[in-house]
């Protein structure tokens, strides 16, 4: 029991952070449904394939990703090495058209 309350605290976390990094703002992800419990969140998650809402100001490559990391078919979700791919790929179109990538983000 301890070592899932672990991994379930370790889920939670890296979902708030992401989230934030994503928004870049304190809102929590899934805060447009009403839980009473986290763990709540995480059922609907499992077995009626919820997701939070992705904010418009995310770059649509980055949607692409989340949409893709989402399916709810584990064998057609990317890899650990596909998804390096595209994040090293965002990452060079980021350098090359920054200025594209901060209009997306600010846009509402």
């Amino acid at each position: 029991m301890i070592i899932l309350s672990i991994r379930l605290v370790r889920r939670l976390m890296t979902k708030h952070i992401a989230y934030r990094c994503l928004t870049g703002s304190q809102s929590n992800p899934y805060s447009e449904y009403k839980f009473n419990m986290e763990v709540h969140i995480l059922v609907q998650a499992a077995e009626e394939n919820l997701r939070p809402t992705i904010p418009e100001s995310c770059p649509k490559q980055m949607k692409e990703l989340i949409r893709d990391c989402w399916n709810p078919d584990p064998r057609q979700r990317p890899n650990v090495h596909q998804v390096i791919q595209a994040l090293e790929a965002m990452e060079q179109d980021y350098f090359n058209n920054a200025l594209r990538w901060e209009n997306t983000r600010t846009l509402k």
